[in-house]
């Protein structure tokens, strides 16, 4: 493990300190290995011309479907597109992704608009907010309560069955 590394690990390690807990040794490896992905992982930038295979889509789709939701709001749609023209479009179209014509597939996440007091420009769209904290209780597993695949997911164009 690098230097940076070790000393970026260090420091999140201080900051969960300072509020109130002390992470645990396992904890602490948590925030190594997160932070050594995060320096290691590399965008894929080229792509084989081999399909993806549906069993895939089907589970890649169901992830996003099943991620956390603020207030259980599922402010999501999943289009997958596999068409080579509109993949070749979504690439002239996305500043940071010409890459995306390539690819044999792409999974475009539609969101609900809110705004937001940030001052944020109007070019601007928020991909996301982070919270970051310790529970108030137990974290369990059980049964997440979602709207159906149906509902959320897209081939092709919005409104296409994704099935």
């Amino acid at each position: 493990m690098g230097e940076s590394l070790r000393q970026c690990g260090q420091w999140c390690y201080d900051i969960v300190s300072r509020l109130g807990e002390q992470p645990s040794e396992y904890e602490r490896g948590l925030i190594v290995d997160v932070f050594e992905a995060v320096r290691t992982l590399l965008a894929v930038r080229s792509y084989q011309a081999t399909s993806v295979p549906d069993a895939v889509v089907q589970k890649a789709v169901e992830a996003g479907r099943m991620t956390a939701s603020g207030m259980n709001a599922q402010p999501w749609n999943f289009i997958v597109v596999q068409n080579h023209d509109t993949l070749h479009q979504l690439g002239t179209l996305a500043p940071t992704g010409p890459y995306i014509a390539q690819a044999p597939l792409a999974i475009v996440v539609a969101i609900d608009k809110s705004p937001l007091a940030l001052n944020i420009p109007d070019n601007l769209d928020v991909l996301a907010i982070l919270p970051f904290g310790y529970p108030t209780q137990a974290v369990g597993q059980g049964k997440k309560q979602r709207k159906p695949l149906a509902e959320v997911a897209h081939r092709e164009q919005f409104g296409q069955p994704f099935s």
